[in-house]
């Protein structure tokens, strides 16, 4: 994990969480921890997730473990990240 952020907004009923990940390796780490963990069924009970986007260039192994999620996959532009 590079980094990680949470914001929330005024009305303190939606909550942005961003975490920034190595490469793909750290990112298949990250998922193998949170499904071991006892947040893998305890977080759907606090939190109601509208959406997951994925940012960057994946494989397809990892983008299918992020799409069993309902991820949204978005890709880089022309270099630009």
């Amino acid at each position: 994990l590079v980094g990680s952020e949470m914001c929330i907004r005024d009305s303190n009923k939606t909550v942005t969480f961003i975490e920034r990940l190595k490469d793909e390796a750290a990112a298949k780490e990250r998922i193998k921890n949170h499904m071991d963990s006892h947040l893998a069924a305890e977080f759907p009970e606090v939190f109601d997730i509208k959406k997951l986007i994925v940012l960057g260039e994946i494989g397809p192994e990892i983008a299918e473990t992020y799409a069993a999620f309902g991820a949204e996959i978005r890709t880089k532009v022309a270099g630009f990240s």
